[in-house]
Formats: C-alpha cells, sequence, structure tokens
C-alpha cells in the first residue's frame, strides 16, 4: 500500500485534552505529522488519513525532551472543534447586548410600524374598556 506523510500546523486558543493523554495540553500552535494511505481502485489519486502525530511543547522542567502524541485524525478533529465552540461561547458572553438605535426606539414608541399602538391593560382606567376580542388583554388604539 502506498502511504505518504503530511505535516501541518494547528492552533489551539484554549488549554485542551485528547482521548487517551494524562493531562491537559497547554494552548499554543502545534506541528502535526499526518500518515495518509492512497485509497485503491480509483481514477484520480486520493489519499485517507489514518493517523496524526502531534508534536508536543517541551516542558520547562525538561527543556531539550520532545515529546509526541499519536492520535487519530478524527479526535485531532475533534478537539479543535471543541476548541472553536469555546472561543464561540466566551465570544458570545463578552459580546454587549444589541441595542435598538435611538430613531428605531422612537418609531416603536410612536407605533409607526404597524400604523397603531397596543395599549396595555397596566394603564390606567380612564383608557376604556378593553376588547373581549383580544386574548392577551391588549386592544389596539389607532394613531391620529
Amino acid at each position: 500500500m502506498i502511504t505518504r506523510s503530511t505535516e501541518n500546523m494547528v492552533t489551539f486558543q484554549h488549554p485542551f485534552v485528547v482521548y487517551g493523554y494524562k493531562k491537559s495540553l497547554p494552548a499554543g500552535t502545534y506541528k502535526v505529522a499526518f500518515e495518509e494511505d492512497l485509497l485503491p481502485n480509483l481514477f484520480f489519486p486520493a489519499f485517507r488519513r489514518t493517523q496524526a502525530t502531534l508534536h508536543l511543547h517541551a516542558e520547562v522542567a525538561h527543556p531539550g525532551v520532545m515529546e509526541y502524541l499519536t492520535i487519530s485524525p478524527k479526535e485531532l478533529e475533534a478537539a479543535l472543534k471543541r476548541d472553536e465552540a469555546t472561543t464561540l461561547k466566551l465570544l458570545e458572553a463578552a459580546r454587549p447586548a444589541k441595542k435598538t438605535a435611538k430613531a428605531d426606539r422612537d418609531a416603536i414608541e410612536r407605533g409607526e410600524d404597524e400604523g397603531m399602538m397596543w395599549v396595555s391593560d397596566t394603564l390606567p382606567q380612564d383608557c376604556g374598556d378593553l376588547s373581549p376580542h383580544h386574548a392577551d388583554g391588549l386592544r389596539p388604539r389607532h394613531n391620529s
């Protein structure tokens, strides 16, 4: 069977874990070597990734020691997706609430969107009787 090796760089924005490894790995950019097998009986060359070897960062306690972690390409992809999901959650939490522009708020207050205003039953009683046709306790009042 024909095989090939390719290398790529992957970046994790947050500390991450991979299945089967005993500890959490720090955020950062990692070099990954992929082993790929040629798929047989095709009219064009196509390869399937069979394993990924992650080049881990050297630890401070052992500066000259390199460590490699062999995992499945699917596990690497899953770890990258979890990292991306964590980033998106943090961005959503940090994003300020969407504010309505003053012109839009004024238009809503004037009832320009539908040409009418809705009067709530929480208004003073001098607003008149509520229409029994509106189950939500609101009645339309046309602007003049």
